[in-house]
């Protein structure tokens, strides 16, 4: 009896637990950074963003879709919808590619890319979108290349 009721007391706790991943990403067409928190509570949750001079907010869900095997989070996937104040929506396929995080992208109800980082570590997550925008300025093709 004592023994079920410590399995009953922990498998509740894991119940109820969640987890909180900083959140950080950015809109192509304008380059403007948005950052917040993401809820993961078993496979659902809640985002929470913001840009930085605070002008837009956006909120949401998420849910997990597939959740790899194990005791492991690596390869997790997942999708969030996010409403904005400015009127935009997104839907973002996500990855799970570390313990601590992630990224995704998706589209915009107006067509534009939107890329998302989250990890438990809001560094990385500035130091990821950095590195995206970065990327995304020398895949360009320059103004003085052909481009045939």
């Amino acid at each position: 009896m004592k023994f079920s009721l410590v399995s009953l007391a922990f498998f509740s706790i894991f119940l109820s637990g969640c987890a909180q991943y900083d959140l950080g990403g950015y809109f192509e067409d304008n380059q403007q950074e948005f950052y917040g928190t993401v809820t993961v509570s078993i496979d659902t949750g809640t985002v929470k963003a913001a840009t930085l001079d605070g002008t837009i907010t956006c909120e949401g869900t998420s849910v997990v879709t597939e959740q790899p095997s194990g005791y492991t989070t690596i390869g997790g996937k997942g999708q969030a919808k996010v409403s904005c104040s400015d009127g935009r929506k997104f839907v973002a396929d996500f990855l799970q590619v570390r313990e601590s995080g992630g990224y995704g992208q998706g589209i915009d109800n107006l067509g534009n890319v939107v890329r998302i980082f989250y990890d438990t570590n809001r560094s990385t997550v500035e130091a990821n979108i950095a590195k995206s925008k970065l990327n995304s300025v020398l895949e360009q093709p320059s103004a003085s290349q052909p481009t045939s």
